[in-house]
């Protein structure tokens, strides 16, 4: 969908922003350097960063949290409706 509106608007970068209501880290897939900040796609002649956001408050001090459940999302995850 943010590419569509990139080519209705006739723009090449787009931003899409996933506001991540768990507790969960989510990886991103990147055409850029790995671990550098914003993560982007080409998709379409569009470069699309994800912006990601964690919006659930901690429940626990970050020394008691322990290690953090990441969740690894690919080009298709992002790309097929029908990825489940």
């Amino acid at each position: 969908q943010v590419v569509k509106y990139a080519h209705d608007y006739g723009q090449h970068t787009a931003y899409l922003v996933i506001y991540n209501i768990t507790d969960k880290l989510l990886e991103l897939p990147t055409d850029g350097t790995p671990g550098a900040w914003p993560p982007y796609t080409e998709l379409s002649g569009v470069r699309v960063y994800f912006v990601h956001v964690r919006v659930q408050p901690p429940t626990t001090t970050a020394s008691k949290a322990g290690k953090a459940t990441r969740v690894t999302l690919t080009h298709a995850d992002l790309t097929n409706p029908d990825t489940t």
